[in-house]
């Protein structure tokens, strides 16, 4: 009687079995799959990040190889600090150094230069001064206010207030020339001034080859130059009879 009071009625006995069956606690297995699932994810990211990043590691790495600022300047160029802002390449106090053909050297300096690295080639240079060794043991010293410098054909376009000044004593003056620091000739189509020992050459052209030997003007040429200085003339000898003893 005692153990029939204890198991309680029949409706007791359903009721506690429908409350078993109400409870929703998942069962262990059912937690550990979430946690593998959630942790394949994270791998499955981490791994798609770094493919990403690689990708984007060479991507980059390919850009600099192809628009190189430098790839087309000589290796003797050297700069004192480097600014980008977009595709222009600022650089303060660029030097070119390098050898002409004829064995002569040559230095390039300036103030600042400015590239584009879409056209690698090309810099532009503000604040020009050259220095050129000659093939007959002179030296030119070459300014500009600007100029720009191929690399690749080893060649520059001067503009504004373009000056030669040589040490066997000429001065050349140009508001633009077109300089090929390989073969070292010069040529300038617009009206210059040449100032030589004893007077000045003008002319709408000039051409300077043969590493400077060779010198031709064209266009309207006038020239001034001043009369050489005149002997001082001797007194005639005198007339007046020998004293013979």
């Amino acid at each position: 009687m005692l153990d029939v009071m204890q198991q309680g009625s029949p409706a007791d006995q359903r009721r506690a079995a429908l409350g078993d069956g109400m409870d929703h606690t998942p069962p262990p297995r059912e937690g550990a799959v979430r946690a593998s699932e959630r942790h394949t994810a994270r791998v499955r990211f981490l791994r798609r990040a770094i493919i990403v990043g690689c990708t984007i590691t060479i991507s980059i790495i390919a850009i600099v190889a192809i628009f190189d600022p430098l790839h087309h300047l000589p290796h003797g160029i050297s700069v004192d600090d480097v600014g980008v802002e977009g595709n222009v390449i600022t650089m303060q106090s660029p030097k070119i150094s390098g050898v002409r053909q004829d064995g002569g050297a040559y230095a390039i300096t300036a103030a600042q230069g400015i590239q584009d690295i879409t056209k690698p080639n090309l810099m532009e240079l503000r604040g020009l001064d050259v220095t050129m060794g000659m093939t007959d043991n002179t030296s030119s010293h070459i300014t500009a206010d600007t100029g720009i410098y191929d690399g690749k054909e080893d060649h520059m376009s001067l503009a504004g207030h373009a000056r030669i000044k040589n040490t066997s004593g000429y001065d050349l003056l140009m508001q633009s020339a077109v300089m090929d620091f390989k073969t070292g000739v010069l040529s300038s189509r617009e009206r210059l001034t040449v100032t030589v020992s004893g007077g000045t050459i003008s002319a709408d052209q000039i051409d300077i080859t043969d590493g400077g030997h060779k010198v031709s003007f064209s266009g309207n040429i006038d020239s001034s130059f001043d009369p050489p200085d005149q002997p001082d003339q001797q007194e005639p000898p005198s007339q007046d009879p020998v004293e013979r003893r």
